[in-house]
């Protein structure tokens, strides 16, 4: 699903999990384009610093998502404002999906979806980091819609196998 969706946006994904209060790339696809941007397995960032971070947490009931948190917390070297933090999560479970400059590399803009289990809490996340191109339009929306869809197959089969 992850190398279909990478075809068909051009783009390289990463499937990506919490472990510790930080996001773990465990799968990567590599995008059909002729320039792409790709992450390594086993890629680490603190939770809250990373798109795949904030929404995987935006998807978690209210203990695992407080337990999150302070994990994420304590793993930043900036303090953080906790409203707004609470505020982007709540955001993110609005809209579904979150579109956000990378936090690590200027001129990527990162697009991630949630994939969640049978209680729609997320178990992972997958992202795609888009880097801006000088003669090409931003297709972040088209590839956002793309996105969704593959995670709500992926859930789906997810939930079947449960």
């Amino acid at each position: 699903a992850m190398e279909a969706l990478s075809e068909k946006v051009d783009h390289s994904s990463h499937l990506v999990v919490l472990n510790r209060g930080e996001t773990v790339v465990i799968a990567t696809a590599a995008g059909g384009a002729d320039v792409d941007f790709a992450l390594r397995l086993g890629y680490r960032r603190p939770a809250l610093e990373a798109t795949s971070g904030q929404t995987i947490i935006a998807y978690q009931p209210e203990e695992s998502r407080r337990r999150l948190l302070a994990e994420g917390v304590a793993l930043v070297e900036e303090k953080l404002d906790e409203a707004k933090v609470e505020q982007r999560l709540r955001r993110i479970r609005k809209d579904g999906y979150l579109i956000a400059a990378s936090h690590d590399i200027a001129g990527v803009t990162d697009i991630c979806a949630p994939i969640c289990d049978q209680g729609d809490r997320a178990i992972a996340a997958i992202v795609i980091p888009c880097l801006r191109r000088i003669r090409k339009a931003d297709r972040h929306e088209a590839i956002a819609q793309a996105l969704l869809a593959t995670c709500r197959t992926i859930g789906d089969a997810v939930r079947q196998s449960a």
